[in-house]
């Protein structure tokens, strides 16, 4: 008996040990999972390491570690979905890690500021060798719709239409990749070209966008005429695909190849106009 009893104390004691290791583990996984939640303001970095080399390091020729950078707003509540703004810069693009120009746009609020390296498969032979063109565009939405899917890996309440897209120069070029895409481009309802976009052609029907050309740019030498008012009275041949009712074209008395502070201003001021205060969705 006392052999017996001795054993049923040790199972007793195992019992007593494994209901307290499960326990531990548990508190274990729900502290991590509440570790893991999302915060409103927080910024998010995800390594782009599935993705084909980005425009930056083909250029270079050095190893580029690509990354997104993702900034939630500050009114961000994961009982709603919320709409994406992208920025793409110009040149080689970078590597992805600042949103500063996303932030600017979104001021923090309603939407989700992202930032994303410029992709090309290999430089022109001819003419400017980091020119996105057309013949890139297949590439940039395979990359980008990779990049998306990842990020919904992030941030799983990511609503499926309403986004932004805005670029500049290169940047704005890459947007075609956006738009060659069926499924990409309902995403996104909102865009903003500033010194780019020549080769995309029209936009969907239901979408809005806002063109700025500097009057003194290689795209404003090219047949653009604007009057004493600062009004367009015609417009750069490269253009002429996009010029419909749904793309608001502002000229740029006196720019060049840039985007000078007031009109990244009207370009803040025309998407306000458009969405208000970027709303976001109850989740379904």
């Amino acid at each position: 008996m006392r052999n017996r009893g001795n054993t049923l104390e040790r199972q007793s004691g195992w019992r007593h040990c494994l209901v307290a290791m499960v326990l531990l583990f548990s508190a274990m996984v729900l502290q991590a999972a509440e570790g893991a939640k999302l915060l409103p303001g927080q910024k998010i970095t995800v390594k782009l390491d599935s993705l084909p080399p980005c425009l930056l390091e083909i250029k270079t020729g050095k190893k580029v570690n690509a990354v997104m950078t993702a900034t939630l707003p500050d009114d961000y509540t994961p009982e709603k979905k919320f709409p994406v703004l992208l920025f793409l810069q110009g040149t080689e693009g970078g590597d992805g890690s600042g949103n500063g120009s996303a932030l600017f746009f979104t001021g923090g609020k309603g939407y989700v500021a992202l930032a994303l390296p410029l992709y090309k498969k290999r430089l022109n032979t001819q003419g400017i060798d980091i020119y996105v063109n057309a013949s890139d565009f297949k590439d940039i939405s395979k990359a980008y719709t990779s990049a998306f899917e990842l990020l919904r890996k992030e941030i799983p309440n990511l609503s499926d239409s309403g986004w932004v897209v805005g670029g500049f120069s290169n940047g704005a070029h890459s947007i075609g990749g956006i738009l060659k895409d069926s499924k990409l481009k309902k995403l996104f309802k909102y865009y903003i070209f500033a010194e780019g976009g020549s080769e995309i052609g029209p936009l969907t029907s239901d979408s809005e966008a806002i063109l700025f050309i500097g009057e003194k740019s290689p795209y404003g030498k090219e047949g653009m005429v604007i009057n004493k008012e600062g009004e367009v009275k015609k417009f750069p041949m490269q253009f002429n695909d996009m010029k419909k009712k749904n793309v608001k074209f502002v000229p740029m008395p006196g720019a060049g190849h840039e985007f000078p502070e007031e009109y990244r201003l009207k370009a803040k001021e025309w998407l306000q106009e458009k969405t208000g205060e970027a709303n976001p969705v109850p989740k379904k």
